[in-house]
C-alpha cells in the first residue's frame, strides 16, 4: 500500500499536481490477517476517514463533495453530509467541470 501511495503521489508531482495527504483502512470484516479482521467506520460506507480528514484539513463541507465509483462511495459521501457523484469512466475531467461550476457559486 505504501508503495502504492509513493507511486501515485510522485507521479503527480511530475505532472505539477500534488496529494496532500493519503488514508485507507486496513481493516475488513473478511480480512485474512486477524488482526487487521474486523469491522471499522472508516471503511466505505462509513463517513469517518471523510470526516477525519475534513477535521484535519479545516475543510468546508458545505463546499466539498466526493466522486466514487461505487454506490458504497455514495453512501458515505451521504452519511458525511456531503453530495456524492458515481463517476463509471469516461473523461474525469468533463465529468468534474459542471460539479465544480455548480460548487464555487
Amino acid at each position: 500500500m505504501e508503495k502504492l501511495h509513493g507511486w501515485m503521489t510522485s507521479t503527480i508531482r511530475a505532472r505539477g499536481g500534488t496529494i496532500d495527504d493519503v488514508r485507507y483502512c486496513p481493516f475488513h470484516p473478511e480480512g485474512r490477517i486477524p488482526k487487521y479482521r474486523s469491522s471499522s467506520n472508516w471503511r466505505k460506507p462509513g463517513p469517518e476517514m471523510i470526516l477525519d480528514l475534513a477535521r484535519s484539513w479545516k475543510v468546508d463541507m458545505s463546499r466539498s463533495f466526493l466522486i466514487g465509483d461505487n454506490d458504497t462511495d455514495l453512501e458515505a459521501a451521504k452519511r458525511a453530509g456531503i453530495p456524492g457523484y458515481l463517476f463509471q469512466g469516461g473523461n474525469l475531467f468533463d465529468f468534474v467541470s459542471p460539479i465544480l461550476a455548480k460548487t464555487r457559486r
